[in-house]
């Protein structure tokens, strides 16, 4: 009597996907329609360093190990769903391409591996030697199962190659699941994918799903009686604004004593207070929830295209069994339409959500997060670990003493700049120009601010005031919450991590007010390059390639070589001195008046960040506490911009600079080349230095 399937059972998959790149709306649907626990791939054609940038499916994650070596093809891996609990083991290093999981269930443990053999690079008889001792490994789990392709076709049972894997199965006490072909061409039909286990009486059902245009092969699905756990459902939480009874909140909102805040002299202490105030009313009417989280469907694969391509696969499989001609053609119809009616809808969705929003860029960004283009969020890691990697940065961390006394001692005119207190009217347009929504590790964020404006205003205002009055920025503001944030879309080591720094919200509104005083000074005294085009207002990245295809076009026009020197800065936000002393000495010279200078050192020094992720339930895992010695803080960039990127003996040969960012563009005097200037016929020629990051971790100036 045939056992009854059960969704706590384990389903496994298999295929020789022949390229990851290609067909991945298509393999998604599958995925989506038979839902896997873990599928194995073979042939993924993926070198080690491309395998961040593999596809990305909604509630799976990658395991993966290319061809050794330089050699094109050939990768196995495994894509295994949120929930199932594996460890990635190893085995004796050979020829055979093998990948090993060790999949964690209730009170045991389970083998899985993939395999797969290149026929032009190991033999029939290694390849089974190479499995035989790589099973070897996992005698202590309770099952092992192999799902392979070892480029032998099991329907010939007198070949060599099924004769040998015949023996190798009755020496291991394994048994071969699959009993239909695999690969069906019009003129043959080979079972070459296999399912492999020592417990063959626990496998329910095999099932073979072929669907061309992923890959001649076919998708192969397993169930065993295997009792997985029950799926932990993805939860985050968040505050429910629009559940908020308004009349209750603004009665509770109207009984808040705000103004006994603008009458303490300390500002900590008022920060302290505003802090309390607000997030006792928002506990009290918002609280944060739990809500769960599903999985990210692709909204051009509708359910109407689903529905064609079910027609469609039914259709293959009426020609595979009858061969007609006509079921042939008719199947070739089926497979053009869906191809161009996918294609047709994910243009459609683009061009709605990418085009129309081409000039604002967030919008856009946020579509594309959200269909799982581009990850927005990491797996659980260690937040110490991930703390650690961030605030350790290369370098030299000594300041030059002369450097130092000299921008101390000097100054580079009669000007001085000085922090001016502000109006209410100042704060409302700062605050109208925020966008961000995230939540500081005060737990507020802009929402909430806006909702209690009418009565916080005031004690905003005076919050600030207060700041630039005694020159001290109050320590709770220097404290940023980290967020580890995946740079592609499979996070491979902690260097694919780009840390978010989430400041609190009302921090980011002194930041501006200071940053709009700040600027007109630093441009009316020309203390920032007048080819600067990062951090200034009517200048960004497009005017200053622009100017770069200009000069080069203009160039080429006169007959001239332009020279192209591209350099790297290793995370050059992070590059400034330790505790920022040449920062501020150069502040002194550039005209901040001694009593300003004393805030904005207030603001650069003592600041502290901590790692935050979350664990998938809504709860937050935290890191320590650690200081931030080095670096500009999220905000206040402009400050980056006053720094110098070079040293003296090369800026001599420099007649100007552009800065963009990290960006840099040097033009450099034809006289200081050591290139025969017939050679290249070069007259003013213009290098650009684009410095974009990362100098590999080997070198990072002090800036």
């Amino acid at each position: 009597m045939a056992k009854t399937v059960k969704r706590t059972h384990l389903k496994l998959g298999f295929l020789n996907v022949r390229s990851l790149n290609t067909g991945q709306d298509e393999l998604q649907t599958s995925m989506q329609i038979q839902q896997p626990d873990i599928l194995a791939l073979n042939e993924t054609w993926f070198q080690e360093d491309a395998v961040k940038y593999a596809p990305s499916f909604s509630g799976y994650s990658l395991k993966h190990r290319s061809r050794p070596g330089d050699r094109r093809g050939g990768g196995v891996g495994f894509y295994v769903k949120r929930g199932i609990r594996v460890h990635v083991r190893s085995h004796p290093e050979s020829a055979l391409e093998q990948l090993w999981l060790e999949v964690c269930l209730p009170g045991y443990k389970v083998a899985v591996g993939t395999v797969y053999r290149s026929e032009s690079i190991i033999s029939v008889a290694k390849a089974i030697e190479a499995l035989a001792e790589s099973i070897q490994c996992f005698v202590y789990c309770k099952h092992r199962i192999i799902l392979s392709d070892f480029n032998g076709n099991m329907l010939e049972p007198q070949n060599y190659f099924t004769k040998e894997l015949n023996t190798f199965l009755t020496q291991h006490d394994l048994e071969q699941m699959v009993k239909e072909p695999t690969r069906i061409t019009e003129v043959s039909e080979s079972l070459l994918d296999l399912v492999i286990t020592d417990t063959p009486d626990r496998c329910l059902n095999i099932s073979v799903h072929h669907n061309q245009n992923i890959s001649d092969y076919a998708m192969i699905i397993a169930l065993f009686d295997i009792r997985k756990p029950k799926p932990s459902p993805c939860f985050k939480s968040v505050r429910l604004f629009k559940n908020i009874d308004l009349n209750s909140f603004n009665s509770d909102l109207d009984i808040i004593p705000w103004k006994n805040i603008s009458k303490e002299h300390d500002v900590n202490t008022m920060v302290y207070m505003f802090d309390a105030y607000i997030s006792h009313l928002f506990d009290i009417h918002a609280p944060f929830k739990r809500i769960k989280v599903g999985n990210v469907p692709t909204p051009w694969i509708t359910d109407v295209i689903k529905i064609m391509m079910t027609l469609r696969d039914e259709a293959l499989a009426r020609f595979h069994k009858t061969k007609s001609e006509a079921h042939k053609n008719y199947y070739k119809q089926l497979k053009n339409l869906v191809t161009s009616s996918l294609r047709q809808e994910k243009k459609a969705y683009f061009k709605f959500y990418v085009n129309n929003n081409s000039k604002n860029p967030k919008d856009m960004w946020r579509h594309l997060k959200s269909i799982s283009i581009l990850n927005d969020s990491c797996e659980p890691s260690i937040p110490d670990h991930l703390n650690n990697f961030f605030l350790d940065l290369p370098g030299n961390t000594n300041a030059d003493l002369d450097t130092l006394q000299y921008f101390k001692n000097s100054k580079l005119n009669e000007n001085h700049f000085e922090l001016k207190k502000i109006s209410e009217k100042n704060v409302i347009e700062i605050i109208n120009t925020i966008k961000t929504k995230a939540y500081g590790h005060d737990l507020v964020n802009i929402d909430m601010i806006r909702m209690t404006l009418l009565k916080t205003l005031e004690t905003i205002t005076s919050i600030i005031n207060k700041s630039i009055e005694t020159k001290v920025f109050p320590d709770s503001w220097k404290i940023a919450v980290v967020k580890p944030i995946p740079k592609t879309r499979h996070v491979i080591q902690v260097k694919d991590l780009r840390p978010i720094s989430i400041l609190p919200v009302i921090s980011k509104i002194i930041v501006r007010v200071v940053e709009k005083q700040l600027k007109p000074y630093l441009e009316s005294n020309s203390i920032l390059p007048l080819h600067q085009s990062g951090f200034r207002s009517g200048h960004g990245t497009a005017t200053a390639l622009t100017q770069v295809t200009d000069d080069i076009l203009s160039e080429t026009d006169a007959g001239q070589s332009t020279i192209l020197l591209l350099l790297d800065f290793f995370r050059a936000f992070d590059c400034l001195h330790t505790r920022r002393e040449l920062l501020l000495a150069k502040l002194i010279h550039y005209g901040i008046s001694t009593e300003s200078s004393c805030w904005f050192r207030s603001y650069l020094t003592n600041r502290y960040q901590q790692v935050i992720t979350d664990d998938g339930q809504g709860n937050n895992v935290k890191s320590k506490m650690l200081p931030t010695v080095r670096g500009v803080p999220q905000g206040l960039k402009v400050l980056y911009g006053i720094r110098e990127f070079l040293s003296e003996h090369v800026r001599k040969l420099l007649c100007w600079c552009f800065h963009l960012s990290t960006i840099v563009m040097l033009y450099m005097d034809p006289g200081f080349v050591k290139i025969p200037k017939n050679a290249f016929n070069v007259s003013k020629t213009p290098v650009y230095a684009s410095v974009i990051k990362s100098l590999n971790g080997r070198t990072s100036p002090q800036l």
